[in-house]
Order: C-alpha cells, then sequence, then structure tokens
C-alpha cells in the first residue's frame, strides 16, 4: 500500500469535482490557499530550535505562575478589606 501524500489529497478533489460554478471556483480558491499554507509552513517559516523552544515555554511558566500568584494575593487582600468594611 503506498503512502498517500498532502498534495495527491489536495488534487485529487480538484480533478473529481467537474461541476462548474462558483462553488468550483471556491473550492479551488480553498484548495490553493491551502497549498500556500504548506509551502509557507514547511519552506519559509524560521522553526525555533528545541533548547530555545524548551527556555521560552519555561518562561511562559513561570510568568504564568508569578501572576496567578499574584492576582491570589490581592484577591486575598481585597476580600479581608471587603469583610473589614461591612463588619463595622
Amino acid at each position: 500500500m503506498s503512502e498517500v501524500t498532502i498534495r495527491q489529497c489536495l488534487i485529487r478533489p480538484i480533478q473529481s469535482f467537474h461541476r462548474k460554478g462558483p462553488l468550483n471556483v471556491k473550492m479551488k480558491k480553498f484548495i490553493n490557499y491551502l497549498k500556500e499554507c504548506h509551502v509557507e509552513l514547511v519552506h519559509k517559516t524560521t522553526w525555533p530550535a528545541w533548547q530555545k523552544l524548551q527556555s521560552s515555554a519555561l518562561l511562559v511558566i513561570v510568568c504564568t505562575v508569578i501572576l496567578a500568584i499574584g492576582l491570589a494575593v490581592i484577591d486575598f487582600v481585597f476580600q479581608r478589606l471587603m469583610t473589614f468594611i461591612y463588619t463595622l
């Protein structure tokens, strides 16, 4: 059994789709868009190295945890403040 490539998956619908009209034009435009996306992702995009990706992900996780702790502290302080004000 042979492997089916992305190109074959994109070309077969065009070859088997013989209707004329706006739907056919829209389908061809959509398939052309998918082809262009594939070319851009494979050939034009510069992907970061694995080490850089790991360090960036770690930075995002650390910042998120710090922000969550900060918001929890602010929430706790305002809760205590409102409880104090309403009990006066």
